[in-house]
């Protein structure tokens, strides 16, 4: 019989790679317990700091030593100039109001930075290095020209061992991306260079904002630097049974000498091992050195929900006789990757979906992440409030899509940490690579994939953002040197491509909310519904003439916040939004205009979710758009630009449940002997022996309950299990608003709840005009009681804390809690909250 092949597998072939690292010949190498030493790191000297910046002048007159720049003030590298014009007093904030379209101006503008220095006497053979400059710029140093870089992600390097003295100037020149700009609309910008260019390309007016970027905006560092030039270590876990490959590749190799490597648990208790190996003279010029060796009792890294994720520290030290060593601190996870197809076998029209997990095939529930800040301000405390929070929402992988960058050393880390699995794509969009400079690209990917794939986070690799064809000759390049310097990750071209899609039919298409109900594909990509952030991030961005008004005033800061500065082809995007509006609330006042299109979103998201779990093993993986924001607006993330959740979070957190029951739709509107099917879900078998049953009720508008079924899901493990039907009565139908919730009950306990608002389209505000509620609640101990004191179930609850929104954090939100019920919720703030529900008027505790 012939062997099918998967699309994947036909285009690997097709990129003609060489050798990947793992097909070089290896050496066995035998682990021992304990420690060896090691050198000391390369002698580095940073140049992060204050500099001098300033605008415009004449290359001549800025690089006369006798010139002062009398025009410059201090500036922070790393930094965007932005972001160093607003530190500075000289713009005001522009993510404020409509400040942008006045801070744009100095995006076309030549900056010159210098940095005066005294250099570190013990520097060898020294390198300056820019990680990051946006975007063409021009160097020197002492007055010596060292050359011309463009490409926003990595480079220059320059050696300046005959350059460098005890005292020194730098002085870098930066230039425009290249940029087509053009007036949007009467009082909105566009600029279409980033299709030039190899940038962040989500800030050029496409998106929300329109500020592109500039400036030296990651470190600069002169290193000592071997004569033998040596890649970072790349380590290749390529069994579960704890077998992993070293490979280090080396250039200019005229020595003999020794590699020494220490392996020992970054985040658990466990041994230490260590290896010693020597190389010789034979091994002269390039060479790749290739070691393979076993971990005993390995701890595997695993998603988040499916285990721990377990990593391992290592140091290795590259130490020939006659030349510096170089020594590497780095860490990585053993876990293996396997794109598997779905169950009718592989097809040369469809790519493998499956994420197989150290041999577990799993659902993947994913979300998009957008660069998050459009001034390029990536601090840590930053990373670590959006990917904790997305880590408690249940996600486990992350599409760090085109239209961003390739993300940073931290971000990395921190999704290693928390078990968040990405798929890193390479910035282009909508067939950029066709015109963006291939030379660039190319040296993008190698500089970042070297940088990132010891990361176990770190799961595909993919050449953009829905590109039609992607089949340039920039893009051939990327995916063979993405095989090339690696090959334990698939390469996908573009995302939507080979079976899965991209859907915003209820936004763009402004088509009904049942529209995305009914979505059905192996692997979904991106959809989703834009909807405004919480009404205290609005009034953050709104002069204080504007946050009373209601309707916003035309051309005004609330409908600038909008993708497109609420104006696209001819439509104004407040439109798009609003024609889900009037189907939750009257939307009299800005408040329920917002709480109206988080609902929309929300109801969206949920819904296509739950369904695409249930079609499991046919459908394998969800992405939603999105998470983050590069700039605060009505969008579609579900955590707004300054770290708030919306009420989408934690319908997704919901959702996404490991433990899980739920009805699918195909509508929200449901009808006399429509049949509903009833699914649980155990992502893990955490059930298997117990008994289990689903619970499913019907309630009315005076939210007393019409009908309830138990279902038997014991014995129902794995991603998906359909346990029956739920029937619509008469009753049911002409209730506006119904609701229906769905309990798993794990031995007589409950254990999750969820619950659906149906059949409220025709009566606009119905969902909130229901029967009052009554809630009593406590604080104590990083916790908040909350007690159903009445006779009705309390709707939509949820604690919130208005004036530490940014950092607060609560355990769940978004409840149904029955008469008589009792709930714990965890908080890390106590002080400021307040309470509300749908159908109970807010009140502070």
């Amino acid at each position: 019989m012939e062997q099918k092949h998967s699309l994947d597998e036909l285009e690997r072939a097709s990129y003609m790679p060489f050798t990947t690292p793992l097909e070089t010949p290896f050496e066995e190498a035998l682990l021992k317990s304990g420690k060896l030493s090691q050198a000391q790191d390369i002698k580095s000297q940073s140049l992060d700091g204050v500099w001098k910046l300033c605008a415009d002048g004449y290359t001549d007159e800025r690089l006369n030593e006798e010139n002062e720049w009398t025009d410059a003030f201090n500036a922070e590298v790393p930094n965007s100039v932005h972001t160093n014009l607003l530190n500075a007093g000289l713009i005001e904030d522009p993510l404020f109001a409509k400040n942008d379209k006045r801070a744009r101006e100095n995006s076309y503008r030549v900056w010159w930075y210098k940095k005066e220095f005294d250099a570190d006497p013990e520097l060898q053979n020294p390198t300056l290095s820019f990680d990051g400059i946006c975007y063409r710029a021009m160097v020197w140093l002492n007055g010596k020209y060292l050359g011309m870089h463009s490409g926003m992600f990595g480079g220059p390097d320059y050696n300046v061992s005959d350059i460098l003295r005890e005292h020194n100037t730098l002085i870098v020149k930066i230039f425009n991306a290249p940029s087509n700009p053009y007036a949007y609309s009467e009082y909105a910008d566009f600029d279409e260079g980033w299709k030039y260019g190899t940038v962040i390309n989500c800030v050029y007016g496409w998106h929300y904002a329109c500020i592109p970027s500039r400036g030296i905006w990651k470190s600069v560092h002169i290193d000592s630097t071997p004569k033998t030039i040596t890649e970072k270590p790349f380590f290749a876990p390529i069994s579960t049974d704890g077998t992993v490959d070293l490979i280090l590749r080396t250039g200019g190799l005229k020595a003999s000498g020794k590699v020494t490597v220490n392996i020992y648990p970054k985040n658990f208790e466990g041994e230490n091992f260590c290896f010693e190996v020597p190389f010789t003279k034979e091994n002269d010029g390039d060479k790749t050195l290739h070691y393979r060796f076993k971990i005993k009792n390995p701890k595997l890294w695993w998603p988040n929900g499916h285990g721990k994720a377990n990593l391992y520290a290592a140091d290795v030290t590259f130490a020939p006789d006659n030349d510096i060593p170089t020594h590497c601190s780095t860490s990585f996870g053993i876990r293996t990757v396997e794109m598997g197809p779905l169950p009718d076998g592989p097809r040369e029209d469809t790519l493998n979906f499956t994420y197989i997990i150290n041999g577990k095939p799993i659902f993947v529930k994913g979300s998009n992440w957008c660069t998050t800040d459009a001034l390029l301000r990536f601090t840590d405390e930053r990373y670590d409030r959006f990917l904790t929070l997305i880590q408690k929402q249940h996600i486990q992988l992350l599409r760090a899509w085109g239209g961003g960058m390739p993300e940073s050393d931290y971000f990395y880390d921190k999704c290693d940490e928390l078990g968040i699995m990405v798929r890193q794509e390479w910035p282009t969009c909508w067939d950029s690579d066709r015109t963006q400079n291939e030379w660039e690209l190319a040296d993008t990917v190698a500089r970042n994939l070297k940088r990132i794939r010891n990361h176990p986070s770190l799961v595909t690799l993919a050449g953009g953002n829905e590109s039609d064809k992607a089949e340039s000759p920039a893009m051939t390049r990327m995916a063979r040197a993405c095989y090339e310097l690696d090959g334990t990750r698939t390469f996908y071209k573009t995302s939507p491509y080979g079976g899965a899609i991209h859907s915003y039919t209820t936004y763009w298409d402004r088509n009904d909310i049942d529209a995305s109900l009914r979505l059905s594909a192996p692997f979904i990509g991106e959809f989703g519904m834009a909807s405004a952030p919480n009404l205290s991030s609005v009034i953050k961005y709104l002069p204080e003439e504007e946050r009373n008004e209601w309707p916003p005033r035309e051309k005004g800061s609330f409908y600038y916040h909008m993708p497109r500065f609420n104006e696209c082809q001819g439509a104004i995007d407040i439109d798009f939004i609003g024609k889900r509006i009037h189907e939750f609330t009257r939307a009299e006042t800005m408040e329920e205009w917002i709480v109206a299109s988080q609902m929309a979103q929300a109801t969206v998201i949920r819904h296509l979710l739950e369904k695409m779990r249930s079609q499991w093993p046919y459908s394998v993986g969800v992405c939603y758009y999105k998470t983050t924001d590069v700039y605060p607006a009505c969008s579609w993330a579900t955590i707004d630009y300054y770290g708030v959740p919306k009420m989408s979070y934690y319908v997704v957190k919901d959702a996404y449940e490991p433990i899980h029951a739920a009805l699918v739709f195909n509508s929200v509107d449901v009808h006399s002997g429509d049949s509903l099917p009833v699914f649980y879900f155990d992502d893990n078998c955490e059930t298997e022996g117990r008994d289990v049953k689903i619970k499913v009720a019907a309630y009315g508008e005076n939210l007393s309950c019409i009908t309830s079924k138990e279902y038997d899901a014991s014995g129902k493990t794995g991603f998906s299990s359909r346990v029956g039907d739920f029937y619509i009565t008469e009753e049911m139908e002409r209730s506006q608003p119904l609701f229906i919730t769905a309990e798993v009950l794990l031995d007589g306990k409950l254990y999750d709840r969820t619950f659906y608002w149906l059949n409220y389209k025709d009566k606009p505000g119905c969902i909130f005009d229901c029967a009052q509620a009554s809630v009593k609640c406590t604080v104590s101990d990083g916790a908040v009681k909350l007690e159903n004191t009445g006779k009705i179930p309390a709707v939509g609850l949820s604690v919130e804390c208005p004036s530490c929104d940014e950092t607060f954090e609560v355990s769940d939100s978004v409840l149904w809690l029955n008469p008589g019920e009792t709930t714990e919720l965890r908080v890390n703030i106590t002080d400021g909250l307040t309470v509300k529900a749908w159908n109970i008027k807010e009140f502070n505790i």
